[in-house]
């Protein structure tokens, strides 16, 4: 099976392209958590071109897989930082998709922070081969500003060639919906009961 990603009204699809007997057969797939930005979030595919996102320090070349995600190395530095830009400063919910680079004597840890500000830190779980984890985490009422905010991410160390981690996507999405937004996912839910 070959994954090829494209970007739909949808938000972002897989397409599946299976061989089936002896037919080629197009299969998409909808990503859930791979989806388009909606109001009152900015969601980042690392590795995609055009993203609503301007990566700054501590970045390595953005890495295209066949058939698996497209994702950039933090590389050479214990830190990278991205600027997303944002509608409100409300609280929000905060999704990344990341795999570490192991030693096989210590764990990796990814650090947030936001505009300066410490929000979480993961451990990863020692896994053998390279593996993609989702983490979480909420992002207080006053820590983001309406316009440019400022995303770090700190791992615990590099290691083989400077890598520390590799960040699949991420996502920032308000804890509090606009009016157009609450109004649009009424229509969607009352067209859905007709």
């Amino acid at each position: 099976m070959r994954i090829i990603r494209t970007t739909g009204e949808g938000g972002v699809r897989r397409r599946a392209v299976c061989l089936i007997g002896l037919r080629l057969v197009a299969i998409v797939l909808v990503a859930v958590v791979c989806g388009s930005s909606a109001p009152g979030e900015v969601f980042v595919d690392v590795g995609e071109k055009g993203q609503p996102a301007e990566f700054g320090f501590g970045w390595g070349r953005f890495e295209k897989s066949r058939g698996g995600p497209n994702y950039a190395w933090m590389r050479n530095h214990l830190e990278a930082d991205l600027l997303v830009s944002l509608a409100s400063g409300d609280a929000a919910d905060f999704e990344i998709r990341v795999a570490a680079f192991y030693t096989p004597q210590r764990r990796q840890t990814l650090g947030l922070y936001v505009n300066d500000r410490f929000i979480a830190e993961w451990v990863f779980p020692h896994v053998d081969g390279f593996s993609f984890e989702c983490f979480e985490a909420v992002i207080p009422e006053g820590v983001l500003t309406p316009g440019r905010n400022r995303i770090t991410l700190r791992a615990g160390y590099t290691a083989g060639r400077g890598h520390a981690v590799a960040v699949d996507w991420l996502r920032v999405k308000s804890r509090q919906p606009s009016a157009s937004a609450t109004v649009a996912q009424a229509a969607a839910e009352a067209s859905e009961r007709r």
